[in-house]
C-alpha cells in the first residue's frame, strides 16, 4: 500500500486539528489545552504539554498537519494553551 492511499484509509489523529484551523480566517487562533483535546478526541501527550519542540519542531509528522496550512505553533505552557499563527505570504 503507498503512502498516499494508507493516508486516506488512515487518517491522522490530528486530522482534526487540521480541518479546524483550515476553517478559521483570522492570522491567529489561541486554544487552551482542553479545547485542543475536545478538537482531537484525545488527551495531549505530556510531551505535548511541556515541549514546545512538539508543537514547533519541523520533523514530527504531526507539525506537518497544521504547517502545510501555513500554521505555525507557540506552546504557551504557563497558560495550558498553544497559540498558532498563520504564516505571512512569502513566509516558510
Amino acid at each position: 500500500m503507498l503512502r498516499g492511499d494508507r493516508d486516506r484509509l488512515y487518517p491522522s489523529t490530528y486530522q482534526p486539528m487540521a480541518d479546524y484551523l483550515a476553517a478559521i480566517e483570522s492570522a491567529e487562533a489561541v486554544l487552551t489545552f482542553a479545547q485542543i483535546e475536545a478538537i482531537l478526541g484525545v488527551p495531549l501527550s505530556l510531551s505535548a504539554q511541556t515541549s514546545p519542540s512538539w508543537w514547533s519542531g519541523t520533523i514530527p509528522s504531526h507539525t506537518r498537519t497544521w504547517r502545510a496550512l501555513g500554521w505555525r505553533a507557540h506552546l504557551e505552557q504557563r497558560d495550558q494553551r498553544v497559540r498558532f499563527t498563520r504564516d505571512a505570504v512569502g513566509d516558510g
